[in-house]
């Protein structure tokens, strides 16, 4: 029985301290992430940047989103019709490798963008921290 009550304490005593540890551990980790953000203010302030600067990226990054969704939306347009254009030919059976090239091409584009899209994405997340902090 006394096993037991000392096992019981000796899991319990565990908890505690994993708390105990995690609390030190997010306490560092909190203090970390403001020394980068005191540091990412001083290197925007040093590169003579200003929170209008700021705002002005800002409208350029949300520009290049909204001109990169309006392309993305032109390709899909665009593979759909070449869909559309390979079923014809494959009711009149007539060859669709070049439709199909075509496709591939299309598709290509659209992960470029994609990823172009993403790294616009990271960007503004920054920025925003960026702005946040200022």
């Amino acid at each position: 029985m006394d096993m037991v009550c000392l096992s019981g304490m000796n899991n319990s005593l565990r908890s505690e301290w994993s708390i105990l540890i995690q609390s030190f551990v997010e306490n560092d980790s909190v203090e970390v992430r403001a020394d980068k953000n005191h540091g990412l203010i001083g290197q925007l302030k040093t590169q003579g940047l200003t929170f209008h600067d700021l705002k002005v990226y800002a409208k350029h990054l949300s520009d290049e989103r909204k001109s990169i969704n309006n392309q993305i939306e032109d390709i899909k347009n665009s593979i759909d019709n070449k869909y559309q254009t390979m079923e014809n030919l494959i009711l009149v059976k007539s060859d669709t490798s070049d439709v199909l090239a075509q496709i591939e091409e299309l598709n290509n584009l659209g992960e470029l963008l994609s990823k172009k899209m993403s790294q616009i994405e990271r960007k503004s997340k920054s920025l925003r921290l960026a702005e946040s902090l200022f």
